[in-house]
């Protein structure tokens, strides 16, 4: 078995649940070691704009959101940390 030696520290604590979800929103949501960034396009990335409008939750002004990592678990789109 070849070893590979990896440039990317992986954060343990981030655990993935939708790979395709997480593929389509590409960097639309950003983790860092104390934030993560959702920027304004997530929601039309996601698919789930339909799905809320449907409920009758309009999304006609998606802003940019900054999540604060803290110490309780952090549920984003297709992951949780």
């Amino acid at each position: 078995m070849i070893q590979q030696n990896l440039s990317v520290d992986y954060d343990s604590s981030l655990h993935i649940s939708d790979v395709s979800l997480i593929d389509r929103l590409e960097n639309s949501v950003l983790v860092g070691n104390w934030f993560a960034f959702l920027k304004p396009d997530w929601l039309q990335r996601s698919s789930f704009e339909p799905l809320l409008t449907a409920s009758g939750i309009t999304t006609t002004s998606i802003k940019p959101v900054i999540l604060f990592r803290g110490k309780d678990e952090l549920t984003l789109p297709g992951a949780t940390i």
